[in-house]
């Protein structure tokens, strides 16, 4: 399977870096995973542990209440910049909003509570190397203020969620079943059958396309984690799609042949 899936990375018209690791088998397969990337919005996986560990703590609460303002609006991913001042939310819903319709307003929101510092160090902690988060969503901001990371270090801190180093039981449980409603579908899960479950969070800026995906199979559960960086985003989107297709057909027969 895995020479085949290097040989469409290879003819990738583009840069693509990839990492696969089957939690039951802890088979692994990685491409280029070191390669440093703009994280687009996949860092907001790490943006959501560190808040469940905040409310965890007890440091802040679900229920905890915002005002929506209109200088909190930015535009991007999202809906909050289209609805009304005034508007009352709680930080979990800020959390919902930032996984699963990938809002930037929510993202910045939720940011101005946790802080910076905390999200970094989460990640120091998790051993994500070449990962940083630098700057909120939407602003203006130079090159070396983009927030980065790398095929490497998601898979590594998914895989950390996943096996729960990071959250308790109910607070992983609660991470993953946020990220399994995750509504951008166009990339990894678009051709797995839709009764497979899939936890993910997409990243998208001009010329960055990237999932970073949880898939559960009946006997086994694996993490795919695929980003790009080209000119044509469409291409992109199906070149992960595709290779995610083939990666889910051979394990699923690998399973099927192990029984």
């Amino acid at each position: 399977m895995f020479d085949i899936v290097k040989d469409k990375l290879k003819k990738f018209k583009g840069l693509i870096s990839l990492g696969y690791k089957d939690l039951n088998s802890k088979k692994e397969f990685y491409y280029r995973e070191k390669e440093i990337f703009p994280a687009a919005s996949i860092i907001k996986i790490p943006i959501l542990v560190e808040f469940l560990r905040c409310v965890e703590k007890g440091n802040l609460s679900f229920e905890q209440k915002i005002i929506l303002k209109g200088e909190d609006k930015v535009g991007g991913a999202g809906i909050l910049f289209e609805l009304h001042e005034g508007m009352e939310l709680t930080l979990l819903d800020l959390a919902k909003l930032m996984i699963v319709i990938s809002d930037n307003t929510a993202t910045n929101i939720l940011l101005s509570f946790i802080g910076f510092n905390k999200v970094n160090n989460l990640m120091k902690l998790s051993d994500m190397e070449s990962s940083c988060l630098r700057r909120k969503m939407m602003i203006p901001y130079r090159h070396e203020e983009e927030n980065i990371t790398s095929v490497k270090d998601i898979v590594l801190f998914i895989e950390q969620l996943v096996t729960g180093k990071l959250l308790s039981p109910s607070f992983t449980y609660k991470a993953i079943k946020i990220l399994k409603r995750q509504q951008y579908r166009e990339k990894i899960p678009l051709y797995i059958p839709e009764h497979i479950e899939i936890a993910n969070k997409t990243g998208e800026l001009e010329g960055i396309r990237h999932d970073a995906a949880i898939i559960y199979l009946p006997e086994t559960t694996y993490i795919l984690v695929i980003m790009t960086e080209s000119k044509n985003k469409f291409k992109a989107d199906r070149t992960i799609a595709k290779i995610s297709e083939l990666i889910y057909k051979n394990s699923f027969k690998e399973l099927c042949s192990n029984k």
